[in-house]
């Protein structure tokens, strides 16, 4: 089984980035580990079938600069996928909805 190992890095909302990427990863693939670190840091593992290792990094292009891929493989992978906030500051707020009652 392949193995990759991804840093990325955004500017963009927090938020919007844990509430789109793994939308966008479990189309092409599984995610088997999700850790949120404070606000700092998103760690993802993904289970994902080598032929799609380069249209998940055609779609994480549009939200970071990611290296094209070769999409030559043929086997499993796992996708270790590190995103770094850098507006981080370390205090970490999670938004709760008002729930009546």
């Amino acid at each position: 089984m392949r193995k990759l190992y991804w840093k990325l890095f955004t500017l963009q909302d927090r938020n919007k980035i844990i509430f789109e990427v793994p939308r966008l990863i479990n189309y092409h693939g599984i995610i088997i580990h999700l850790s949120l670190l404070s606000d700092y840091c998103l760690n993802l593992t993904v289970e994902i079938d080598g032929a799609q290792i380069a249209s998940l990094a055609d779609e994480l292009s549009g939200y970071f600069a990611i290296a094209k891929q070769d999409d030559s493989f043929n086997e499993p992978a796992i996708v270790f996928i590190s995103i770094r906030f850098s507006a981080a500051r370390g205090e970490h707020k999670s938004i709760v909805p008002n729930v009546p009652g």
